[in-house]
């Protein structure tokens, strides 16, 4: 059995990690305001840093909230470095947990999975999209390497085995280009989202046209701090509400993707210096950011890696007393 990951890296240091958080935050408050209201609760899994149940609790005022956890043999870690009381540890595995969770009201849920792609996952999906109040946002991330299913002898991979694990879930026309790490992630995603499209069939079934359940992508996203990861998301509402959120400033942010377009959050390697010149010129246009002369000594790849990233970019500092 591996190591969980919160052993092998520190979740505060991650900065792709770091600016997807902020970018995920940014769309909640655009949703749903400075408080979703107290019927809405968040469910995630924590780790022993407990980042994002840090971030939502203070920026929007959710206090009930679900952190599922597997390794019940650090209980008292986890219990230990719990932030806020309104923490309500759950042991077990996500696709045991789920079932036994109350899910009247609206949820905020970030399924954020260390491993690669699995079945279980889906399970989680099935149970989330036929159980999610209207108002809920759903979100995903997994490691996005499908490294598995390459002939080691060939270095080609088999689209084969991959069908034959993910049967009813793959397109049966793969072909070896579709599981290259460039391309994974799009596979992922049009499994999510035939996925998500089967369910709510199902659900909405023997519904009015007014109580049909839609879902929005808004998030597809994906980032490297050491491993490839992939990150799906978007909201979960009435086919009617749905129609209002596209006329809203959603829309507008720059981050926003509806379609297989994806951000690659490439977190830049730059100096606090450079940081600190950058951002005397910033906002500004690209065009005229990578052409400004005070900049030409930074390399063009890691200006325009800050210049993406950098509303969410994340401060480090390292205090001495």
């Amino acid at each position: 059995m591996r190591a969980p990951t919160y052993e092998m890296f520190n979740y505060n240091f991650r900065p792709a990690k770091a600016i997807e958080r902020k970018i995920f935050l940014d769309v909640l408050k655009e949703i749903y305001g400075v408080s979703p209201g107290l019927d809405c609760k968040y469910i995630g899994f924590g780790s022993v840093f407990f980042a994002d149940f840090k971030m939502i609790h203070k920026e929007l005022n959710i206090n009930t909230m679900i952190n599922i956890e597997s390794n019940e043999d650090d209980k008292k870690r986890f219990e230990f470095n719990r932030p806020f009381k309104c923490i309500d540890l759950k042991w077990g595995l996500s696709t045991d947990v789920l079932p036994t969770l109350d899910w009247r009201g609206r949820s905020i849920i970030w399924m954020d999975y260390d491993d690669k792609l699995q079945i279980s996952m889906f399970d989680d999906l099935d149970l989330i999209f036929t159980n999610s109040a209207p108002g809920s946002f759903y979100f995903f991330t997994c490691n996005s390497s499908l490294s598995k299913y390459e002939n080691k002898e060939t270095k080609i991979y088999e689209p084969d085995r991959f069908i034959n694990d993910f049967d009813g879930y793959a397109s049966p026309n793969l072909k070896p280009e579709d599981l290259i790490g460039a391309n994974s992630p799009s596979l992922i995603r049009d499994m999510l989202i035939k996925r998500i499209s089967r369910v709510l069939d199902d659900r909405n079934a023997l519904k009015e046209k007014s109580e049909r359940i839609g879902f929005s992508q808004v998030l597809n996203i994906k980032y490297r701090d050491g491993a490839a990861m992939y990150s799906f998301g978007g909201y979960i509402d009435t086919e009617e509400n749905l129609v209002r959120l596209a006329k809203t400033n959603l829309k507008k942010l720059p981050f926003v993707r509806n379609n297989r377009e994806m951000i690659d959050l490439r977190s830049p390697v730059i100096t606090n210096q450079e940081i600190d010149l950058m951002n005397s010129y910033l906002p500004h246009s690209e065009k005229s950011f990578m052409t400004l002369k005070k900049l030409s000594f930074i390399p063009n790849d890691e200006k325009m890696k800050y210049f993406n990233t950098y509303r969410h970019y994340p401060y480090y500092a390292e205090l001495r007393s």
